[in-house]
């Protein structure tokens, strides 16, 4: 299988055999939204914290005098460990998603999606499972681009399978038949049923194994 790049995405220029690897990464924008949700959420969370350590450098004395009582000081412990931990757990897998890409493999068998190479699987798939393939045509401010798109009736388990600047009827009847499936209007990608995921953008590289 040729490869190509494409919009700064390593994609495949043909797809002749199975099975078909692709990885995908979280959207930069998506990334961003829930960055700063966090951010937001700390501050709110962290500002009690701020207020009372600024007093405290101002005059000491109250808060010495309240972490004298043994119940006082475990509450505000409590409270700042807890405060924290809202904070740094969702940081984590917000990282963690940023540098991990999904690897998603379609094979004869179905469609296995797991969370970078040697990843446990985070979904899979049979193709029965999938409404066929269609033909669907992006269109932004850099120009119009051509996908080769495996419709799920989820939309997050739809695949990308391959992107170019043109793309033949020709090479979509072919894929359909590797994947012994139809070919579905490019409608149908929006009509499929939208889980509560963070959307993911692809990245990645194609290959066959």
């Amino acid at each position: 299988m040729a490869i190509a790049r494409v919009n700064g995405a390593t994609l495949a220029t043909t797809i002749e055999t199975l099975p078909i690897t692709l990885e995908q990464q979280a959207s930069r924008t998506s990334l961003l939204i829930a960055g700063a949700f966090i951010m937001l959420a700390a501050t709110l969370l962290l500002a009690p914290f701020s207020l009372v350590a600024a007093s405290a450098a101002y005059d000491p004395a109250p808060l010495i005098s309240a972490l004298r009582r043994p119940v006082v000081a475990v509450q505000l412990s409590l409270a700042l460990v807890v405060a924290i931990a809202f904070v740094t757990v969702p940081l984590r897998l917000l990282l963690r998603r940023s540098r991990r890409p999904r690897r998603i493999v379609v094979s004869a068998a179905g469609v296995i999606a797991s969370n970078g190479p040697g990843g446990n699987p985070a979904w899979n798939e049979s193709l029965a499972a999938y409404r066929g393939v269609a033909h669907h045509i992006r269109t932004s401010l850099s120009g119009a681009q051509h996908e080769i798109v495996l419709v799920h009736p989820q939309s997050a388990r739809s695949v990308v399978l391959h992107s170019a600047d043109r793309i033949d009827q020709a090479e979509v009847d072919a894929v359909a038949r590797l994947l012994n499936l139809s070919e579905v209007p490019a409608r149908t990608l929006y009509q499929v049923r939208r889980p509560r995921t963070v959307p993911m953008q692809l990245t990645g590289a194609f290959k066959a194994a």
